[in-house]
């Protein structure tokens, strides 16, 4: 199929940009990321035969292909409008974190003294509703961000934990990198409560983001605890046992496909639903994704994601759809350039987090808001360097 041809070369095209612009260095490389598991992997294993979440025709197929190669252009508008505002923001001062040279003031520390109790006394007071623990006792997973029953304040609080929370150990582990035992047992505690809800991806993404920015030299160790937590909390959630065989046979084929396929295959299915007469308007980001899932697997409750630009086009149509794309785009672009201007991890883990949300789960209501919290959390942190809320200690010298 000649639609297919021009995804490849659009994907070749967006690949030389990436790596000659060396885009691989900062959090914006996640839009990158998602050109592969939502356009090129999942296109290829359609194109040649692949058939698990088939429930789409040829049609729909073809529109997938298209729809793929204009939002590979997309990303390529995103990547250079990115470079043209880096250009433009190149004269302003930067603020970079000096692992050796700071300390926190008062007011800091009470922002963290307000997060973490608050952050405690959420997990403690629904102790009994935690997916984790009920996937330890082998019932089925139902995450409380789809059935939010027995939980009060659930999206607010899974923003405090995905994005304060992180915020704070990164600006912790920035300044005190050589206490490994305290960073890692902070560490364990921020996996335990990013991954309490039963949201996988977020404990993954988080894994990644540590391995390419946090850690200088990538421990052995440390690598191995995150894969080996990763398949663990994977089986659990499937709800099979860790062995070789299921290892072998099922876990790592289950997590491939995860990633590589069913992260993109929602789109042809969700154009089948439209050329079959459904109609997206009246839907919001969730049942969108909740209707694609009962199309594809016939079974709940669950919801499959699907990318922002196929969102945008199955409910505003095609004209709409590239207003609102380009909006997001260009936004995106201009946090992204003010973000990794910084030399500050817990400000590219706000940037890492905003790609994350919008590539890996659409444009919804409430990642609007994300991207809102997300915004004021980075000019927060910027703030808190310029007004020396983070400051430089005269005590420690490098």
């Amino acid at each position: 199929m000649i639609e297919y041809t021009i995804l490849i070369f659009s994907f070749i095209i967006l690949t030389l940009l990436f790596f000659s612009q060396k885009l691989y260095r900062y959090p914006s490389f996640f839009f990158y990321w998602g050109a592969i598991i939502i356009f090129l992997s999942p296109a290829t294993y359609a194109f040649f035969g692949g058939g698990v979440y088939r429930m789409y025709k040829s049609g729909a197929e073809i529109q997938f292909y298209v729809l793929g190669f204009l939002s590979i252009w997309l990303i390529v508008v995103f990547y250079i409008f990115r470079n043209i505002a880096s250009l433009l923001l190149e004269k302003s001062r930067s603020i970079a974190v000096d692992s050796h040279n700071l300390t926190f003031s008062s007011c800091w520390k009470v922002f963290v003294a307000i997060s973490i109790g608050y952050s405690a006394l959420y997990f403690f007071a629904h102790i009994n509703h935690w997916p984790i623990f009920k996937m330890l006792s082998g019932d089925f997973l139902v995450r409380p961000d789809i059935d939010s029953e027995g939980f009060q304040f659930y999206f607010f609080t899974s923003v405090v934990y995905q994005v304060v929370l992180p915020v704070i150990f990164f600006q912790h582990f920035e300044i005190h990198r050589k206490k490994r035992i305290k960073n890692f047992f902070f560490f364990c505690l921020l996996v335990l409560l990013l991954i309490a809800g039963g949201n996988k991806g977020i404990m993954l993404y988080f894994f990644i983001f540590c391995w390419l920015f946090a850690l200088r030299n990538k421990n052995i160790f440390v690598v191995g605890f995150m894969c080996v937590l990763s398949l663990v909390v994977y089986a659990l959630a499937k709800g099979v046992s860790i062995g070789y065989d299921t290892l072998a046979d099922y876990l790592l084929e289950s997590i491939f496909r995860r990633i590589f396929v069913t992260q993109g295959i929602s789109i042809p299915n969700a154009l089948e639903m439209f050329a079959q007469g459904v109609n997206f308007y009246p839907l919001s980001s969730n049942e969108v994704k909740i209707a694609i899932y009962d199309f594809v697997y016939s079974s709940g409750p669950g919801s499959m994601p699907i990318f922002f630009t196929a969102e945008l086009y199955l409910r505003f149509g095609a004209a709409i759809s590239i207003m609102l794309s380009l909006l997001i785009v260009f936004g995106l672009a201009a946090f992204s350039s003010i973000i990794e201007r910084h030399k500050n991890l817990s400000l590219y883990w706000c940037g890492f987090y905003a790609f994350f949300v919008f590539v890996m789960s659409g444009v919804s209501e409430a990642n609007l808001y994300r991207f809102a919290f997300v915004f004021f959390i980075a000019a927060f942190i910027i703030m808190a360097n310029k007004q020396g809320w983070i400051k430089r200690s005269r005590m420690e010298k490098s």
